[in-house]
């Protein structure tokens, strides 16, 4: 754990390396043009300054701790990996579009995410809120090749409106490492 950055974590259980990284949403924090005003927003540009270094020294951070977790998955020969983040990073932007979309932040990590997996190659699962819908899939391309990496398994939690949990099942010895159900809760208007 980093003391300055504490939602980064890592523990081991029954041979499955997870880890906690810091990655919020609305592009990680990432500030496109500190010299821009922002239109709604109350941020001057000492703000968007300081919000920017707060992204870059994060985002290395990020990305220092993610390698450092697969060195020990790899080190220790863990059946897998599952990382635990809150931001959806827009695994299915095309590149050319990520700064339009607001999603550009997340391009290094997204890039340290397909090396380590294709390094790793093991299944890799990554589990986040953000978008606010459930969903299992497999959207981590490898820019090489233009195909998803099969061993990296995306799971989205639920989120407002839609209220529910996910029973994630781990099993080491499983290809998919990973089983899930989803369980939406009924609400009722009042």
């Amino acid at each position: 754990q980093l003391p300055q950055i504490p939602e980064n974590s890592r523990w081991r259980m029954n041979s499955v390396v997870f880890v906690g990284l810091n990655v919020p949403g609305s592009n990680d924090n990432h500030i496109n043009d500190v010299n821009a005003d922002e239109a709604g927003t109350p941020r001057g540009s000492a703000d968007r300054r300081a919000a920017e270094a707060e992204y870059q020294a994060r985002d290395q951070a990020d990305r220092d701790w993610l390698h450092q977790s697969f060195e020990v998955a790899s080190r220790t020969g863990a059946a897998g990996v599952v990382v635990f983040m809150q931001a959806d990073p827009g695994f299915e932007v095309p590149h050319p579009l990520r700064a339009a979309a607001h999603v550009d932040g997340f391009d290094s990590l997204l890039g340290a995410f397909v090396a380590e997996a294709k390094a790793f190659a093991k299944p890799v699962v990554i589990v986040h809120g953000d978008s606010h819908r459930f969903r299992v899939d497999h959207p981590l391309v490898d820019p090489t090749t233009g195909q998803p990496l099969p061993n990296v398994t995306r799971i989205e939690t639920f989120g407002s409106p839609n209220v529910g949990w996910v029973q994630a099942t781990i099993d080491p010895s499983s290809p998919e490492l990973v089983s899930v159900q989803s369980h939406l809760v009924a609400t009722t208007a009042g």
